[in-house]
């Protein structure tokens, strides 16, 4: 009887080993997720600044017959280079009678260049008395261009001007006696009765004999 009943403890305990044993042998290690992340790419920061109008008679208008430049500096802050880069105008009040000259942008601007941008413009003689209202702006082909830059500007038509001469004076040595041969000086007066500028006017000065 003691015999049979070591041998079945025998057993039992040969079970339990082998089970434990078993249970190591089938364990999972736990998994673990190992996230590598890609640098920060470096990208530019467009911005204008320094931003002027400049017109040839000073009245702060765009005339008829006149060309006017807006200049502003592109200034890159950012980490990154701006390439590809495009100049956009926009005439919001779709006033026509102008005519645009665009600049050639440089292909590309390095972080911390600055760029000096003059853009031309015309004002032929189909444009009329109104108020342009610019939006004037750099693209970048990643969405890193600038904000835009809003003008308002007046226009105004084309004034006709009306040279006339008013008055003249003739004298010479003699006085206002002219005598033949001798030379004598003319002194004329010429005003603008019109309403618009009288540009490049100019006379050939001789002695008459």
């Amino acid at each position: 009887m003691k015999s049979t009943l070591t041998f079945l403890h025998i057993l039992l305990a040969v079970q339990f080993l082998s089970a434990q044993q078993a249970k190591k042998i089938s364990a999972v290690s736990e998994r673990v997720y190992i996230s590598v992340a890609k640098p920060a790419q470096a990208t530019p920061y467009l911005e204008i600044s320094n931003y002027q109008f400049t017109d040839g008679n000073g009245n702060n208008k765009i005339d008829a017959g006149e060309t006017v430049k807006i200049s502003f500096d592109l200034v890159n802050t950012g980490k990154g280079t701006g390439a590809g880069l495009k100049l956009v105008i926009e005439d919001k009040n779709k006033v026509g009678g102008l005519d645009f000259i665009k600049p050639n942008l440089l292909n590309e601007l390095k972080s911390g260049d600055k760029e000096h941008i003059e853009l031309s413009i015309v004002g032929n003689m189909n444009l009329k008395d109104s108020l342009t209202i610019f939006n004037i702006l750099v693209n970048e082909p990643n969405g890193f261009g600038t904000d835009p830059l809003e003008i308002e500007i007046e226009t105004q038509a084309f004034r006709q001007p009306m040279v006339k001469l008013v008055d003249y004076q003739v004298s010479s040595q003699s006085g206002t006696k002219l005598e033949k041969r001798k030379p004598f000086d003319l002194e004329v007066l010429v005003q603008n009765l019109g309403q618009g500028v009288a540009e490049k006017c100019f006379s050939n000065h001789s002695n008459a004999r």
